[in-house]
């Protein structure tokens, strides 16, 4: 095993650091983890903005699971995420 220093912003090594402990998973296994996937997507030929967009899809569709959606509605909000605007699929 290597060793390696990163440096990250503060924000993330904060979530980073709260993840672990709420995982029970030391910070070097988590960011092994991200790492790995981060290279077999990139393997896949999957662009690392796209795994960001569908990232934000998910979050989108977990808030939205609280209230029922109808469909062309529904529809409207996953095209305008994946088009990565936020505040356009919130006020949807």
């Amino acid at each position: 095993m290597t060793r390696m220093n990163l440096s990250l912003r503060t924000e993330l090594a904060k979530k980073l650091q709260e993840e672990a402990e709420r995982e029970g998973k030391m910070i070097s296994s988590i960011t092994g983890e991200a790492l790995q996937m981060y290279f077999d997507a990139r393997k896949s030929g999957v662009d690392s903005n796209v795994v960001s967009k569908i990232s934000s899809i998910l979050n989108l569709m977990d808030s939205l699971r609280a209230v029922p959606v109808p469909s062309m509605l529904l529809d409207q909000i996953l095209q305008i995420a994946i088009k990565n605007d936020t505040k356009a699929s919130l006020e949807k």
